[in-house]
């Protein structure tokens, strides 16, 4: 569990710092043309990186069952946002 751990902490940490560089550069549009939609899809992002970045923490904690069905259900959230976002910004 120990690279399902480490990726999920890499993936969370990529994912809260892509978005906050794009934010802080003023690099994401739907904010200027006062897309509301843009809210609900920053905060899904980023509290799929809180959960990622949870998850490999807890996992390097310990590995108890529970910790691997978080670790899973990130897991999952993070696939469907993978397969989500091509849609977005198509």
């Amino acid at each position: 569990m120990l690279f399902v751990a480490v990726f999920e902490l890499v993936a969370g940490v990529a994912i809260i710092g892509l978005w906050a560089i794009l934010l802080t550069t003023r690099r994401v549009p739907e904010i200027q043309a006062r897309d509301r939609s843009i809210w609900f899809h920053l905060a899904a992002e980023f509290a799929l990186g809180a959960v990622l970045i949870a998850s490999g923490l807890l996992l390097l904690s310990d590995d108890a069952a529970w910790m691997r069905v978080l670790a899973g259900t990130a897991a999952g959230a993070m696939v469907y946002s993978t397969t989500n976002s091509p849609g977005y910004y198509a």
